[in-house]
C-alpha cells in the first residue's frame, strides 16, 4: 500500500463533487460491453485481475486528512462480479434497460473502493459487462484503454505495463507547479483572459430537486461527414475548431455577444502516461472575438490557433487562477459552458469466440455537471455532436442540435458564407433568449 497527494484536477473534482452532487451517480463513469457468444466468465474475470493489478488508479481510494484530500494506492483484490441473469424477464431488453440505469445511478463511495463490477445476462449466448468507476479514477481516454486492456487480458495477449503510474504522474504535476512553469502559465492566461465575461444561459424558474438530463443529437454520417472534414483539412482547420466556430455563431446570433468564452477539457497527458488510467483531463478557457461580416471559416481558422495555444498551456486548470484571469463575471461559473471532443471507439472488439460491443450508456443518466455540455464525438463515418443540459435551461439552446446540422448545410454550400448570414439562415428565436 502507498499514499500520496490528489492531483489538482482531483482536488477540484471531489469539491465539484461535494457542492454540486446530487449524492447519486452523476460523478460515476462507465464501461459498458455487450458481449456475444460462448462468453468464458472465469477467463473475463481473470482479465479483469490483470486489469486491476496493472493499473493502480483502478484500486485507489480518496479522503479528506483535515484539509488535504489524500488518495491511497492499495494491493490488487478480488473485485466481485456481481451477476443477474435476465433471461426469465418478460422483456429481457428492457429489464436490461433498468437494471443498467440503477447500477450507474448508484453512487459509488470512492472512499471505499473506486469501481464495481456487474454482468448481466438477457440470452443464452448475450452477456453485458458494466465497469463502473468513480470519475475521480478515471478519464475518457482511460476508458480506451481499459478496454484495450481487458480485451487483451481475455483472449491472453501479453500487454505492456504503464510507464508511469498515476501517482508518479501526481508528483510530476505537483514539482512542475511549485517551480518556474506556473508563473509562466499564470502570466500567458493573464495576458489573455483578463476582463473575460462568460455569457449566461437562458433559464427559467425551477425548484433544483426537479433538475433533469436533457440530451439532443446531431449528425453527420458518410458522405456529408466526409465532406465537412475535408472542407476544413483543405484550410488547415480542425474538426474540434470548426465545431467551436458553429456554436460560437449560433451564441452570437441568439445573444448578439462579440466577446465568447467557454471552457473545454483537454486530455493533460504526457508520453509516459500514454496507457495509464487516471484521471488526467484539464479544463482551459477559450475566449474567442467574433465579427459578424467574418466568413465562418475564418472564424474557425482564428479558433483553431486558439485551441492549439490554450493546449500547449494546459497545465495550470483555470480554476487556480486568481478570479480576475478566471473570469466568472455577474455570478456566472467560467463553466457553465463546457465543450469536449472524443474520438469514438471501435464500435465492435474481435474477442475469438466472442464479440465485445461498445454500448453508449442510457441518455437520461448522463450526467448534467454544467449547465450546457456540448460533446463532439467523432470518427471517419460519422460526427455526433451531443447537447447535454438541464431541464431548466430554456430559449435558444433547444435549437443548437438543429442548429448544428441545418448550418453545416449551408457552409458546405457556401464555403464564403458569414457569421451573420449562418445567424440568418438559422432563424431560432425565443422570447427568453433575450438577455
Amino acid at each position: 500500500m502507498s499514499e500520496g497527494p490528489a492531483s489538482v484536477g482531483q482536488r477540484l473534482l471531489w469539491l465539484m463533487e461535494h457542492y454540486r452532487g446530487t449524492g447519486d451517480g452523476s460523478f460515476n463513469e462507465a464501461l459498458v460491453w455487450r458481449l456475444q457468444g460462448a462468453l468464458r466468465v472465469a477467463d473475463l474475470e481473470r482479465a479483469c485481475a490483470q486489469l486491476f493489478r496493472q493499473q493502480e488508479a483502478l484500486r485507489t481510494t480518496l479522503a479528506n486528512h483535515g484539509r488535504r484530500l489524500t488518495q491511497v494506492v492499495h494491493e490488487p483484490r478480488p473485485v466481485p462480479l456481481t451477476a443477474e441473469d435476465l433471461r426469465g424477464a418478460p422483456d429481457p431488453e428492457q429489464a436490461l434497460y433498468e437494471a443498467l440505469s440503477a447500477e450507474v445511478a448508484r453512487r459509488i463511495d470512492v472512499s471505499a473502493w473506486p469501481v464495481r463490477l456487474s454482468l448481466f445476462r438477457t440470452g443464452d449466448e448475450v452477456h453485458v459487462l458494466c465497469l463502473t468507476m468513480h470519475h475521480l479514477v478515471t478519464d475518457y481516454r482511460s476508458l480506451e484503454i481499459i478496454s484495450e486492456s481487458l480485451a487483451a487480458g481475455y483472449t491472453a495477449r501479453p500487454l505492456p505495463a504503464p510507464e508511469w503510474s498515476y501517482l508518479d504522474w501526481v508528483n510530476w504535476q505537483g514539482e512542475a507547479l511549485a517551480g518556474g512553469s506556473r508563473g509562466e502559465l499564470e502570466r500567458y492566461w493573464r495576458d489573455r483572459r483578463a476582463g473575460m465575461r462568460p455569457f449566461p444561459l437562458p433559464r427559467h424558474a425551477g425548484d433544483e430537486a426537479d433538475v433533469t438530463v436533457l440530451v439532443d443529437e446531431a449528425k453527420l454520417v458518410g458522405e456529408r461527414a466526409r465532406d465537412l472534414r475535408r472542407l476544413l483539412a483543405d484550410r488547415s482547420v480542425s474538426l474540434i475548431a470548426g465545431t467551436l466556430a458553429l456554436f460560437y455563431a449560433m451564441v452570437h446570433a441568439a445573444t448578439a455577444a462579440d466577446d465568447i468564452t467557454i471552457a473545454s477539457t483537454v486530455a493533460n497527458r504526457r508520453s509516459e502516461v500514454a496507457d495509464t488510467v487516471g484521471f488526467f483531463e484539464n479544463m482551459v478557457l477559450l475566449r474567442e472575438q467574433v465579427r459578424p461580416d467574418e466568413p465562418l471559416l475564418e472564424l474557425a481558422r482564428r479558433v483553431h490557433g486558439t485551441v492549439e495555444e490554450a493546449v500547449a498551456h494546459q497545465g495550470l486548470p483555470f480554476h487556480l487562477l486568481p478570479p480576475s484571469v478566471s473570469g466568472g463575471a455577474g455570478g456566472v461559473r467560467p463553466d457553465e459552458v463546457v465543450f469536449n471532443a472524443v474520438r469514438m471507439w471501435p464500435p465492435r472488439i474481435d474477442l475469438g469466440d466472442v464479440t465485445a460491443e461498445n454500448v453508449l450508456l442510457p441518455r437520461e443518466h448522463r450526467a448534467a455537471r454544467f449547465g450546457l455540455r456540448i460533446v463532439l464525438m467523432h470518427n471517419e463515418e460519422w460526427v455526433i455532436i451531443m447537447i447535454v443540459y438541464d431541464n431548466q435551461v430554456t430559449g435558444w439552446v433547444r435549437g443548437l442540435s438543429q442548429g448544428f446540422e441545418r448550418l453545416v448545410e449551408h457552409v458546405l454550400a457556401d464555403p464564403a458564407i458569414t457569421v451573420r448570414e449562418l445567424g440568418e439562415r438559422w432563424q431560432f428565436r425565443h422570447p427568453i433568449m433575450e438577455v
